[in-house]
């Protein structure tokens, strides 16, 4: 039986594009958090004027 951690490495090495998809699936995870968070605290903020 393969490791998950395994299978990452193999369709890594052999498909970049699969990787490729990974890291820019992160990124748009990370910046779609951010941007979430500063709407909360711009509302946060907006609702005390």
């Amino acid at each position: 039986m393969t490791s998950p951690e395994a299978v990452k490495l193999t369709h890594s090495l052999w498909y970049p594009e699969v990787e490729c998809a990974i890291q820019l699936r992160r990124i748009g995870d990370k910046l779609n958090f951010r941007q979430k968070l500063v709407n909360l605290i711009s509302k946060l903020l907006r609702s005390g004027t």
